[in-house]
């Protein structure tokens, strides 16, 4: 996938959440110009650095590549009623809309 497409995807996450440069830089252990860099295209993204992006935007890095487009819901700290409460939600809905 291209690096026009991570880069794009990057900042439009970001703006989403009304984030700046600084902000995620500092979540994910790199200056603002680093970070900068990362969303001009300038600097080649680090694996891990590339995670760390997933998991601050909740999402996957197939997600962030392009390879797919399926978000990701984090049902981190719910507890197990809750987690299978949005799981039934989930499937329902999916389920709802293959009906259409």
């Amino acid at each position: 996938m291209s690096n026009d497409f991570l880069r794009e995807k990057i900042k439009e996450l970001r703006q989403n959440k009304i984030l700046t440069q600084k902000q995620v830089g500092d979540y994910i252990g790199c200056s603002q110009r680093v970070y900068s860099n990362y969303e001009l295209g300038k600097t080649v993204i680090p694996p891990d650095i590339l995670a760390k992006l997933a998991k601050y935007h909740n999402t996957t890095v197939d997600y962030l590549l392009g390879i797919s487009d399926r978000k990701m819901i984090c049902i981190d700290g719910l507890t197990t009623k809750q987690a299978e409460a949005v799981k039934t939600i989930v499937s329902e809905f999916i389920s709802g809309n293959n009906n259409k």
